[in-house]
């Protein structure tokens, strides 16, 4: 049987450069946690009671600004991408704890969308009425509306509560 040769001629070659880069890497993962650890001061920080404009925050107006998309867009569930940055940065120190590929972004897409459209429902469930900017935020807010709208109520609990485990399958491959 022939021994299969490396296209370069030499085998250490691919990961003596590899090793050369990982300094970059770990540079992209330092860089991550930061921006974690300062989204998840800006959202605890933002009072969504008050105008972003009557607030001042230990992130300052950046923060402020940050705080309110995130809890605008998507509610407290928000707080999960910061929480998803803090796990790629550390994924760069230790062995990745998610694949890479397009797969992982669909379930993440899937889990917050999930968790923004149970919280809204969450919210309409225990106030009786339910509008933009709850607890689900606006994207929360137009999901369960959809889903409402279209597979009536039992429904609009039941897909995204089916979506949070089919997100964390795509994230994980693992059955």
């Amino acid at each position: 049987m022939a021994a299969v040769a490396s296209p370069s001629g030499r085998p250490g070659r691919a990961r003596r450069r590899k090793e050369a880069r990982r300094w970059l890497r770990e540079v992209k993962g330092i860089l991550l946690l930061l921006l974690a650890a300062f989204g998840v001061v800006a959202l605890a920080a933002f009072d969504p009671a008050l105008s972003p404009a009557d607030q001042q925050g230990p992130v300052g107006p950046v923060g402020v600004a940050l705080g309110w998309a995130l809890f605008q867009g998507f509610g407290y569930a928000g707080f999960l991408l910061p929480l998803l940055l803090g796990v790629v940065g550390v994924g760069v120190f230790v062995r990745p704890l998610v694949s890479l590929g397009w797969p992982p972004l669909v379930g993440l897409a899937l889990i917050l969308a999930s968790a923004t459209a149970l919280l809204a429902q969450s919210t309409a469930a225990l106030a009786g009425a339910a509008g933009p900017g709850r607890y689900g935020g606006l994207a929360g807010w137009a999901i369960a509306e959809g889903l409402r709208a279209s597979l009536g109520e039992v429904g609009a609990w039941l897909v995204p509560l089916a979506g949070i485990p089919v997100g964390v399958l795509f994230v994980s491959q693992v059955s």
